[in-house]
């Protein structure tokens, strides 16, 4: 009985020692693939911390070009916009210089203009002026051609009286003179009448006194001028009284 039992312990030990190599060879290769694992582990994390600097690396350079490209890009458009307004500026200032020139052009004709109007209303006023003085100096040659024609017709009667008054002072007719009483002196006796010898009046004719039609008295003339006379009072009739 005791052998069966050492055989089975025997086989036992045996199976133990296999399990055991088997073991310690299993555990040997676990260990040896954990070590492995951990190696493989920290160099999959050193890997990936390369991976992840190389990355942030990247990044930064990535952001930085960005950055530098957004900065290049925003001062570019800074500088097309400031381009731009430049050019809108100019364009805006060549524009108020054109109407500028062109208000003071259109100015420049119009006070052109207002000059020559004030050139032609001087002269209008002047000619206004000439033509009154010219007006002026007709109506004075009408108004002497007038008195030059009047007195060319008086002296023309005054020949034609002192002719026909010769003609009939030859013929020894009597001539008719209407003259007026100028002056009286009743004290004394005498009147001054307003026709003298240019009249036709002869000194050596008495002149009746009439009052109408009627003779009321008749004068001798003492003093014959050229216009007018000096009379006595030869009679006068009753009631009757020479007067101015």
């Amino acid at each position: 009985m005791w052998k069966p039992i050492i055989s089975f312990s025997i086989v036992l030990a045996g199976i133990a020692g296999w399990l055991r190599f088997e073991t310690t060879t299993d555990l040997k290769h676990e260990r040896q693939a954990l070590i492995d694992s951990a190696t493989n582990l920290d160099l999959a994390k050193k890997y990936q911390k390369e991976v992840q600097d190389k990355n942030n690396v990247h990044v930064e350079t990535t952001a930085s070009t960005s950055d530098a490209a957004d900065t290049q890009e925003a001062e570019e458009a800074s500088k097309r916009k400031e381009k731009g307004e430049k050019e809108n500026t100019k364009s805006g200032l060549e524009t108020a210089k054109a109407d500028v020139e062109a208000k003071l052009a259109k100015l420049e004709r119009e006070l052109a203009e207002i000059g020559q109007i004030e050139d032609l209303v001087e002269k209008s006023q002047n000619l206004q002026a000439e033509m009154a003085s010219v007006q002026q100096e007709i109506a004075i040659t009408k108004e002497n051609y007038k008195n030059m024609v009047a007195k060319r017709e008086d002296t023309d009667n005054q020949i034609t009286a002192l002719r026909d008054k010769v003609s009939r002072q030859r013929a020894g007719q009597m001539i008719e003179v209407n003259a007026k009483i100028a002056q009286t002196f009743d004290n004394w006796g005498f009147v001054v009448i307003d026709k003298g010898g240019n009249q036709g009046i002869n000194a050596r004719v008495k002149l009746d006194v009439k009052r109408g039609d009627k003779v009321i008295g008749k004068l001798n003339i003492t003093n014959l001028e050229p216009n007018v006379c000096v009379c006595d009072i030869l009679s006068l009739s009753e009631g009757e009284k020479l007067a101015v």
